[in-house]
């Protein structure tokens, strides 16, 4: 009887720490349930609402929709552009691209025959990039490329790395054709150096020639930009 006793008390303790150590599991449990639940309505809260955005565009031919654009470009580097043009183009905020004959800048002067030009410095070339021109290559000694054929890759190259070499934040990336003349060669070695080069006429009604006024030479070849020149005898209206 005595034994029975002890067995049935045994047998209750431990059927009582199980049920205890039950219930402190299951408040554990639900003690992390309700944090959990508690958490997720502030972590909600957190999450930016998502945005619905309407998007309406349309595609600029040009900057700001404008009609048309041109780019003014001055050959060869001589001393009146910079007292001359490059004055009126600050005063204007009116950015170009200056195309400079690299081999007689310590000269100072270029003779173009039966012409004698004086030419701007690379100090003023350098004053002239640092407002935020462009200065290309117009060739190390403005020598016909079509008949000069064995030296036109060293015209092309050289004249770019000088530039470099003189004005170092400035790419060197253009190139104008002395006399407006290439071929095809030349603008295949032309591709070695620069992304484009411009060609050009003297006479309006040649720059017109194409369809609907669009310039005579084809604007997807970059290395035949087509350029028309301003004479003194044009004005405004003319051009």
């Amino acid at each position: 009887m005595m034994v029975m006793e002890y067995l049935l008390k045994y047998c209750a303790r431990k059927l009582l720490n199980l049920v205890l150590i039950s219930i402190i599991s299951l408040s554990g449990c639900a003690g992390y349930l309700a944090a959990r639940k508690e958490r997720q309505p502030s972590e909600q809260l957190r999450m930016p609402p998502a945005k619905i955005i309407s998007i309406n565009y349309r595609i600029a031919p040009w900057y700001q929709f404008k009609q048309a654009a041109c780019s003014l470009t001055f050959d060869d580097g001589t001393l009146d552009q910079y007292m001359l043009a490059y004055p009126e183009l600050e005063r204007r905020n009116i950015k170009a691209t200056f195309f400079l004959i690299t081999f007689f800048r310590e000269e100072g002067y270029w003779d173009d025959y039966p012409v004698r030009r004086s030419l701007l410095s690379w100090d003023q070339a350098r004053e002239i990039a640092f407002s935020g021109h462009e200065i290309g290559s117009h060739g190390q000694s403005h020598v016909q490329l079509l008949e000069e054929t064995d030296i036109v890759e060293d015209e092309l190259r050289d004249s770019r790395n000088r530039i470099k070499r003189e004005i170092p934040w400035q790419r060197a990336i253009t190139f104008a054709w002395p006399y407006w003349r290439s071929d095809d060669d030349s603008r295949y070695l032309a591709r070695r150096n620069y992304i484009g080069a411009r060609t050009g006429v003297v006479i309006s009604d040649k720059y017109m020639e194409r369809h609907d006024g669009i310039p005579s030479s084809t604007p997807a070849d970059l290395f035949q930009i087509n350029s028309l020149a301003a004479r003194e005898a044009d004005s405004n209206e003319s051009w």
